[in-house]
């Protein structure tokens, strides 16, 4: 970064800085003392002007026979995504692993969930060695990683995918590669014009990252930024080839027929060098990164057609890891820019796994004010150290109620895989480096086979409410209004335009009576009609208002014309 290796070479900056928060590094990243100084690096050879200027990109030539269009700018608020941990999923040739082959195998099982939109893990070559670690840490951009097959295995899966009208998405991970990635491993040589494609500077000082971590890493041609942990050196995204290079993997898979990718810790791509506190996240650089990724590039591919003739439209959903509702909009437009098209909501994950009625009701009725085009992804569970899965938390009654939750909220949801039948986490990984690998064990088939034969399973229950939301445009486009019911009790109404459905679920652990549950008007008794009820609740409808009793985890979903 230019800003920060100038100030290198004044050699002051940070060095009498005391870091925020309280560091606990892991001893095998123990930097030590600082060795004999080393001199001043040069000054960024290559600075980039400004965020939203791209030079040596790769032109957009998309492949119609691979590609799947789209009347539908927005197609992605009308889906239901499914998060695939690529090598948990199924293994198709016995090896261990799951793979890509594998997961085009299964694609009949995801139409028949109801899912259209795929999210697939990373499955570019990487450096992680334990198959289930988090494989974030790329050396090769441009290859599938042979663990999980070959190059053209994605080929297949796109085609096949996208024949059953299933969409796929990549995992890009704009902030860091692996420490032996080619990239840097001539930066840290300074080696055909590659040093100042990662940040460099002589001595670590005092300096600590966002949560109190060590964030400069020695070497013994310096030390490097990075943000995460010393395996993961950052991009330095100030450095225009670097950030040209990082587009291009974009342009590379967009073009191969991906519909668009979901951005990993999208908050850390510029930091503000100047800033002890505050300054690792959220800075307006990165903001406008991607506001120009999206005007320059993804939207531009509306402009080519499917092998139908149907534009393609590309998408990008945000990793913004944050319960800040403004903070998740700034990604999603700024001063009427558009730049994400969507962005996971972590706040909901959290709220529903606490099953907070409260919170809920103020999140959902932020998110129906969301501007046109602006969408919020929700999730129960993903890879990450972020929710333990609500599935094998609650009883067998809330299993399905924070599902129905999840399914008839607004935004568009993502199934992590597993959840569909109640797939606990792994045991025996708490105290282990990595715990997070709990999340991304082996898809249990053996419960699919035992639950999609039975009406009244977890599964058949996703099946039919996927199957509802298809069916009514409320569901899926719907603004949001809360109803005031028993304590427990979450009652939402979902309206577009002449549509309205309401929504009953009971998120306590008892029973509730309501007495007397006022619905919106004009409505009344002969007008209304259940359209699915899950629990044995006996409600009815006298005039204007809702009456009757809901057991704990019932869900109710009733048509209001």
């Amino acid at each position: 970064m230019k800003t920060l290796v100038s100030c290198l070479i004044l050699g002051f900056l940070f060095l009498s800085c005391a870091g925020q928060g309280q560091s606990a590094p892991n001893p095998s990243r123990s930097q030590g003392s600082p060795r004999t100084p080393i001199a001043p690096l040069p000054p960024t050879s290559d600075p980039s002007p400004a965020a939203e200027t791209f030079r040596d990109l790769k032109p957009l030539q998309p492949d119609p026979a691979q590609s799947l269009g789209a009347e539908a700018a927005d197609w992605y608020a009308d889906a239901v995504g499914y998060h695939i941990w690529v090598n948990a999923f199924y293994d198709s040739d016995g090896s261990g692993v799951g793979d890509l082959r594998g997961i085009t195998q299964k694609l009949d099982y995801l139409a028949d969930l109801g899912a259209d939109l795929v999210w697939l893990s990373p499955f570019f070559e990487s450096s992680s060695e334990a198959i289930n670690l988090h494989m974030y840490d790329t050396t090769d951009h441009y290859r599938v990683d042979p663990r999980f097959g070959k190059n053209e295995d994605v080929d297949e899966l796109l085609r096949e995918a996208h024949r059953r009208g299933i969409r796929v998405i990549f995992d890009w991970v704009p902030n860091h590669v692996s420490n032996k990635h080619p990239w840097f491993l001539q930066s840290s040589q300074s080696q055909n014009d590659y040093r100042d494609w990662f940040v460099w500077r002589e001595r670590a000082g005092s300096q600590q990252g966002p949560w109190g971590q060590q964030v400069w890493h020695r070497h013994s041609s310096g030390f490097y930024y990075g943000v995460f942990w010393s395996g993961m050196p950052d991009i330095n995204w100030r450095h225009q080839p670097a950030k040209d290079a990082m587009v291009n993997v974009v342009i590379h898979w967009l073009n191969r027929g991906f519909d668009g990718m979901r951005v990993d810790a999208v908050k850390y791509l510029y930091e503000d060098p100047a800033s002890v506190a505050g300054g690792y996240a959220d800075q307006p650089e990165t903001k406008a990164l991607f506001q120009a990724l999206r005007a320059q590039v993804l939207d531009r591919y509306a402009d080519y057609k499917d092998g139908r003739g149907r534009p393609l439209h590309k998408m990008m959903v945000a990793e913004n890891w944050t319960n800040d509702r403004s903070n998740l909009l700034s990604y999603l437009v700024v001063d009427q820019k558009p730049g994400f098209h969507m962005t996971l909501d972590f706040e909901f994950a959290y709220l529903a796994d606490a099953r907070n009625i409260f919170g809920l009701k103020s999140l959902g009725l932020w998110a129906a004010t969301l501007p046109a085009g602006a969408r919020t992804a929700t999730f129960l569970s993903n890879h990450d150290n972020v929710v333990v899965r609500p599935m094998s938390k609650h009883g067998p009654e809330m299993m399905i109620a924070v599902a129905a939750l999840q399914l008839l909220w607004i935004g568009t949801p993502f199934i992590y895989y597993g959840n569909e039948v109640g797939m606990p986490d792994a045991s025996g990984f708490a105290g282990q480096s990595h715990a997070d690998r709990r999340h991304r064990q082996p898809m249990a088939w053996e419960l699919v086979d035992k639950q999609k034969g039975t009406a009244d399973s977890l599964w058949s229950f996703h099946k039919t409410l996927i199957r509802l939301r298809k069916d009514r445009i409320s569901l899926r486009r719907g603004d949001m209004a809360f109803l005031e019911g028993p304590d427990k009790v979450l009652a939402f109404v979902r309206r577009h335009r002449e549509q309205r459905t309401l929504v009953l679920i009971n998120l306590g652990s008892t029973p509730a009576s309501i007495s007397s549950l006022a619905l919106p008007s004009p409505v009344s008794g002969r007008q209304v009609a259940k359209l699915i009820g899950w629990g044995n609740s006996d409600l009815g409808v006298r005039g204007g208002s809702l009456f009757g009793n809901m057991p704990a985890g019932a869900v109710e979903v009733w048509d209001l014309p």
